[in-house]
């Protein structure tokens, strides 16, 4: 087996390998083997193609690299993340949304009610613009730090720059929040979405 790069500890997660990882929980296969195959692909420089062709000694090596996803990660005990030396900081009470903070929240929910004709989203697939919401910079005031105030138009760059920046250990207290917490994610759906479009949720449980 050639070189591979792999990643090995929750610190290396990114939020886009979180969201893709969600995914492959939530799908259907054939077997755990081609579960790990897909795991193991979003996690290393291989192709699918490549790790089904691996012998079972070099297969098995790859599965106890990646054997901590089975484990919960470490909440990030630090109030900042840094992203290229800028700080950045959650929102601590989530029951204390702003005006603006909660409209977009809520836009979410319609605009992917729009773009799948009714469809009720999974937490992973609006993770990353919900955190790009209660996420931002640090503003230094006097001698402490507050979160800088909210901008709906910056949302979508900071979106994308968590991605590839934000780790698991930052965000997941907040999508522990998120999912059942203030910010619970039906509280939101009840407000703007049809009585058909909640029948649907409710039906899924």
């Amino acid at each position: 087996m050639k070189n591979v790069e792999i990643k090995n500890n929750w610190n290396e997660i990114t939020l886009s390998d979180y969201c893709r990882l969600a995914a492959i929980e939530g799908e259907e296969h054939r077997s755990s083997i081609e579960k790990r195959c897909k795991v193991i692909e979003v996690l290393s420089s291989m192709t699918f193609k490549e790790i089904v062709n691996l012998d079972q000694d070099s297969f098995g090596k790859l599965v106890d690299k990646i054997s901590f996803i089975d484990g919960q990660a470490e909440a990030y005990k630090e109030e900042f993340f840094e992203i290229d030396g800028v700080k950045y900081m959650k929102l601590h009470n989530l029951d204390k949304l702003t005006v603006g903070e909660s409209i977009s929240i809520e836009q979410l929910m319609v605009d992917y009610a729009t773009l799948t004709n009714g469809g009720v989203p999974k937490l992973y697939e609006i993770l990353p613009d919900i955190l790009a919401v209660i996420i931002r910079q640090a503003v230094k005031v006097g001698d402490v730090y507050e979160i800088e105030p909210f901008d709906a138009d910056t949302v979508p760059a900071r979106k994308e720059m968590f991605l590839n920046n934000l780790t698991v250990p930052f965000f997941s207290a907040s999508a522990k929040d998120i999912s059942t917490g203030a910010l619970k994610l039906e509280k939101i759906i009840q407000r703007c979405l049809t009585p058909e479009q909640l029948q649907m949720l409710r039906a899924k449980k």
